[in-house]
């Protein structure tokens, strides 16, 4: 196909550094140049992936992938090719040798290439390399990764890996045969290394370390005494296996920092980890937003990582703040009482900047700076009492006990606490209190008793508010808003709206949402915006999630508008620093610090949540760095950790930091047509989310501007429909039998979850049939009516159990099954013709046009052998004639023209031009071509009045589910990644 190649976002799987300012990467099967000042698609490109990229000593740089390589000439990073050539295994790796004029390949199967690099006058009447020698090993097993070591072809040594997680050594010198240009090398070492495919292998020869990764989600550390580098008598003894990845393992390298060695590991779990030499895990850090991390390279000029993924980024990190200690420092506070060695602090918070406030196992007030040297001292006028809760907000600082409420003001001038208020408030244990504002507080016990509380003129005003009964009756979290709406959680996990009655602070309750995070409650809210009609507030707990609550003052109502699913299993607060919105909260055993630009920027090893824990964010006077002081109670200790909260990267190499693509397959995609600048991608897959991203035609730029979460499994199918100028709804299914409608406004790309239903029973006249709720929602189509009473969807749905469902989604969102029809096999496609017929296809590959009450089959149609992957369908404008397009399991595409009103074939057409499954199908607007794509990644144009192949390009996105038609000829290919590329508009009418 004639076919320009636009946006790409697959698998990067290598990178190779030139210098500290600039570096190579590979996407998919292009190349890209990454510099201090661009970011450059070189005009080289491999017809499959880029596995591999090699740089010479001079001037050369060698590129490989599958059974293809290039050879490339550079100066100043200007790239010209040389020469390309293909072989008939797959190339494994590829290493210069001292000579710049050689360079040598490895095959998968053990046979080592020497060519010699030809220096002639014209690139194109003189071939630029030539084959010197093969070298075979006596070992032919299928290497799964290999390392090519040594400067010259006498002292070379090829390590390998296979899938038996052995470890194959062999050098050229301990030939055994030779014969012509064929030389047979003997096997020297085969080491039984891991329980599992290796996938890397990393030698170092000035501290004789070597490095395997493998499967089995270990890296493994191999001290090598090797004499006069001859291989054959080696021995390498296993020094240690490090477990901090939690899948495989795909590469591992060293790095030299202030004369020590270590290694870094990067893995499908998309963390990185820094090792010591002896297996020591010093550092996880989880770097690409949870896409697979494929490759690694360390600059030793700047210490910077960078990594790539299965999405194209390139990411970086700086080491520095790694191995130096001054960059991290940990602080054991001192001990209360030294006369009292069994006292300790049992509760700490940080009072101002450089404040620490605590009480004690003997329930005394305590405070000091949190520098290393002061010590702790006893607040004068504080009445001890068992203390339950502990509070600060600005210079207050609240203490709580049974029936007990005590606060205290700090004076900063005086360096002096204050007391304000110490009075029994409450008839039980509080449990609960939250400042609302600097003299506007709430509070309550665990016999469900709750107070808001007024500080005025040295008095302390109280309001009783009515809390549900439930087993464990206090709050969790709480906000004022206006002075007129309170909105609290409590420990049943329910939400409660509450309303003040005028010029009062008395508050009725409203409103009850029931357990938007669960069981737990909330740990916050946060106030997004407040106008004259609706109020939004954010609200996290115990369940990883962000939720964004409406509130609607009109009639005092509250329900979730939309959620983000976020990788802090417990969020326990919201803040801002600098542009980013930033999330502190606990993952197993460590404090984390997250936002979605950066991921992970924090994550401290502290043994679990804490109950008693605290920060404060302060900004270096000097450096002005952002940092974070995180304080806690471990083993009766006082910890005390100061960290940078942003990694300033020394590197100028400009990055791509894109995170707009899913990081599991896609399954499904449409574009919604946004004028002649840009179009809209609403695209959804394996990683339960729906994206919602914007393609700008003149930037060439997909860009994300919205998620939709609402999804507990991975996601099928979905439809879009326009119900108004801006407003789209999208009606998606996919696993657990989930079925969620979502509006989208295409101006403000805000997102609103209508309904999330889930299918749990149906009236089935199947006596036999019980409900999978394993049921995969597999097929969406969409009928749009207008009434009276406003809009209502039916919604036809092909499920994997075996029926065709009917469902009726009226004005008020409300779901109602209407109709259904069992056609005993998985249905795969579902699609309307207009408002006439329903068309489904399932694994049997024939084609069922039912009408729309799902009770009589008016015709049937045999397009494929086994399933149907792929179907698009076009009406003429008469809705006389239909064209239909299908690709299937039998690697066919089968295309039929029907006349719809004596329901006879008019045209049909077989075509076996792939060579793998069919899974994308798409119909020209008229009818008059096909555009297919398949598991064997190619494109084709097809004319269907004859049949012909037009135009072929070969595609970069494996395992292909998909392909669209947008705007100005823009087609957009999809599946594990994203290609979009525009057709050669020459012969597209036949």
């Amino acid at each position: 196909m004639s076919a320009t190649v636009t946006s790409l976002a697959t698998d990067s799987i290598t990178l190779k550094i030139i210098n500290k300012d600039a570096l190579l990467k590979g996407v998919g099967n292009e190349l890209y140049l990454h510099t201090n000042t661009s970011i450059d698609k070189l005009s080289t490109r491999l017809k499959g992936k880029i596995h591999g990229i090699e740089i010479g000593h001079g001037d050369k740089a060698l590129v490989y992938g599958e059974k293809e390589f290039v050879l490339l000439q550079f100066l100043n990073n200007e790239f010209k090719e040389l020469e390309r050539a293909h072989l008939t295994d797959w190339i494994s790796a590829g290493h210069f040798l001292e000579d710049k004029s050689q360079f040598v390949l490895l095959t998968a199967h053990s046979i080592l290439l020497l060519f010699n690099i030809n220096n002639g006058d014209s690139v194109h009447n003189v071939d630029n390399f030539t084959l010197k020698r093969s070298f075979s090993c006596t070992d032919k097993s299928t290497l799964y990764c290999a390392h090519i070591h040594g400067a010259t072809l006498e002292k070379l040594v090829i390590f390998g890996g296979n899938a038996f997680g052995e470890l194959l050594i062999w050098q050229l010198k301990h030939y055994t045969d030779t014969k012509n240009d064929k030389v047979e090398v003997k096997l020297l070492q085969r080491i039984s290394a891991h329980n599992g495919v290796i996938f890397s292998i990393n030698y170092n020869k000035l501290y004789s370390l070597l490095t395997t990764t493998s499967d089995d989600r270990s890296i493994r550390f191999w001290q090598v005494n090797c004499l006069d580098d001859d291989w054959c008598d080696a021995i390498l003894t296993p020094v240690a296996s490090g477990y901090g990845h939690v899948a495989r393992v795909f590469q591992a390298k060293f790095i030299e920092y202030g004369q020590r060695i270590y290694a870094i590991s990067v893995g499908e779990d998309s963390y990185f980890c820094v090792w010591q030499s002896n297996g020591q895990l010093l550092f996880k850090r989880r770097q690409n937003f949870g896409a697979t991390i494929w490759n690694l390279e360390c600059c030793g000029v700047t210490n910077t990582l960078y990594t790539v993924d299965s999405t194209g980024n390139l990411l970086s990190y700086d080491l520095q703040t790694i191995f130096e200690d001054n960059e991290t420092k940990l602080i054991i506070l001192p001990k209360v009482n030294k006369e009292q060695s069994n006292e300790y602090v049992a509760k700490i918070k940080f009072l101002q900047q450089h404040l620490l406030v605590g009480v004690t196992n003997n329930n005394r007030l305590v405070y000091k700076p949190h520098n290393d040297e002061a010590i702790w001292s006893a607040v004068e006028g504080f009445e001890p009492f068992k203390c339950t809760v502990l509070e600060v907000e600005q210079n207050l600082i609240a203490l709580c006990g049974y029936k007990r409420v005590a606060l205290f003001v700090y004076d900063g001038i005086k360096q002096k606490f204050n007391k304000l208020h110490d009075l029994e408030m409450l008839s039980g244990v509080v449990r609960a209190f939250q400042f609302l504002s600097e003299n506007l507080y709430i509070i309550s016990d665990e016999l469900g008793n709750c107070k808001l509380l007024k500080s005025e003129n040295d008095e302390l005003l109280e309001w009783n508010i009515e809390l549900p009964k439930c087993k464990e009756r206090w709050l969790t979290a709480a906000l004022l808003i206006e002075n007129n709406y309170l909105v609290i959680s409590n420990r049943q996990g329910n939400f409660m709206l509450y309303k003040a009655k005028e010029n009062s602070f008395e508050f009725e309750h409203k409103f009850t949402l029931k357990h938007p995070h669960g069981n737990l409650g909330a740990t916050l809210f946060k106030l997004v915006s407040a106008t004259s009609e609706l109020i939004l507030v954010k609200s996290a707990g115990h369940d990883g999630t962000l939720i964004t609550l409406c509130i609607s003052k009109q009639n005092v109502t509250m329900k979730i508008n939309s959620r983000l699913v976020v990788p802090v299993a417990w969020v326990e607060d919201l803040i801002c620093c600098e542009q980013y919105e930033l999330l502190l909260g606990f993952n197993d055993n460590h404090f984390v610090m997250w936002c979605k630009e950066q991921d992970f920027l924090l994550q401290v090893p502290c043994g679990g949540g804490h109950r008693c824990w605290h920060y404060n964010i302060v900004q270096d006077e000097v450096y002005k760095n952002w940092m974070i002081h995180l304080v806690f109670i471990k083993n009766k200790q006082v910890r005390l950790h100061k960290l940078k909260i942003f990694n300033e990267v020394q590197s100028r190499i400009k990055l791509t930091v894109a995170n707009f693509w899913h990081v599991k397959p896609c399954n499904i995609l449409q574009i919604v047509k946004k004028g002649i600048k840009e179009n809209v991608f609403i695209s959804a897959g394996d990683d339960n989310l729906i994206k919602i991203s914007v393609y700008n035609f003149s930037l060439d730029l997909v860009k994300l501007v919205g998620e939709v979460h609402t999804h507990i499994s991975n996601i099928r199918t979905l439809q879009t429909v326009k119900i108004d100028e801006n407003d789209y709804l999208i009606f998606s299914g996919g696993g657990r039998a989930q079925i969620c409608v979502t509006k989208l406004n295409l101006l403000s790309y805000e997102i609103e979850e209508l309904i999330n239903y889930t299918l749990k029973s149906t009236p089935s006249t199947q006596a036999t049939y019980t409900f999978d709720p394993e049921t995969r929602i597999m097929s969406i189509a969409v009928l749009q009516s207008v009434s009276t009473k406003g809009f209502a969807f039916e919604l036809f749905i092909g499920c994997s159990d075996g029926f065709l469902r009917k469902l009726l989604i009226d004005s008020n969102f409300e779901v109602k099954i209407l109709a259904e029809i069992y056609y005993s096999k998985c249905l795969l496609q579902v699609s309307l013709v207009a408002d006439l017929y329903v068309v489904a296809a399932a694994t049997d590959g024939v084609l069922r046009f039912y009408n729309l009450n799902l009770n009589q089959v008016v015709y049937e149609l045999r397009h494929h052998a086994s399933g149907v992957n792929a179907l698009d369908i076009c009406l003429s404008e008469n809705k006389t004639e239909l064209h239909v397009l299908t690709g299937g399991d039998d690697e066919a595409v089968s295309y039929t023209k029907l006349n719809l009103v004596k329901f006879e074939v008019i045209k049909s057409l077989k075509l076996n031009q792939h060579t793998a499954q069919v899974t994308a199908t798409c119909l020209s607007p008229d009818g008059l071509n096909g555009y297919t794509s398949s598991v064997d990644q190619n494109v084709f144009k097809i004319c269907l009045k004859t049949g012909k192949v037009e135009q072929l390009i070969h595609a970069c996105i494996a395992d292909v589910k998909g392909l669209c038609l947008g705007s100005n000829d823009l087609f957009v290919l999809y599946g594990c990644g994203l290609q979009t590329f525009y057709v050669n508009k020459k012969n597209t009418k036949c």
